[in-house]
């Protein structure tokens, strides 16, 4: 019977280089793929075992709408997937809307956009979208479609608009320094030259 020293050494290591091969982090010892999110079990981390898990799990998606300088409402869609042998983040899609935004809407445009490009949904495992209702919605919106046509795909609100919404109740000190950053940026950002400069 082996001792609880032996039992110890025998658990594997984490190898730095899966991060870049593998898109597989450690986070408190335990192997996360940077993907999907999932935590990987201890015999699943070996090469041959992560290959396979990168070949099947490819894509993270945001969804997020904006608005151009002629009002015409945007859906970016950007995804996280495995391009040569590497965790990758590009910007998928800019899709332009002339009517109306509903969930319906949203969801058939990028569903057009997967069917062109020859996108599998089954190999989506995550979707981060922004609060909008027509995003968010559970029955209607972009949530609930891709819910009830892809039950597998994880759905959440973007940490970018929820750090957006806590900072909207902040202290008074934080806020005065918040509104100079951005008083900052914004000058920054309203002039070419000074935006090339910085």
């Amino acid at each position: 019977m082996p001792s609880e020293t032996s039992a110890k050494k025998l658990k594997r290591s984490f190898n730095p280089s899966f991060v870049d091969k593998y898109g597989i982090a450690d986070v408190s010892g335990k192997g996360i793929c940077v993907v999907c999110s999932k935590e990987l079990a201890e015999e699943s981390l070996k090469p041959d075992r992560l290959q396979r898990h990168m070949e099947t799990h490819l894509k993270s998606l945001v969804v997020d709408e904006s608005t151009d300088i002629t009002a015409q409402p945007q859906h970016l869609i950007f995804g996280r997937f495995v391009k040569e042998s590497s965790v990758t983040e590009e910007l998928l899609a800019c899709i332009s809307f002339e009517t109306t935004t509903r969930g319906e809407d949203i969801f058939n445009a990028i569903d057009k956009f997967f069917t062109e490009n020859d996108l599998d949904w089954s190999k989506v495992i995550e979707c981060s979208m922004d609060g909008a209702p027509s995003v968010m919605g559970k029955n209607i919106g972009v949530r609930g479609i891709l819910s009830s046509k892809h039950p597998h795909i994880r759905i959440n609100h973007c940490i970018i608009h929820r750090q957006s919404l806590a900072s909207k109740d902040m202290s008074p000190n934080f806020f005065d320094v918040m509104q100079i950053v951005i008083s900052t940026v914004n000058y920054v950002k309203s002039r070419d030259l000074n935006s090339r400069m910085f």
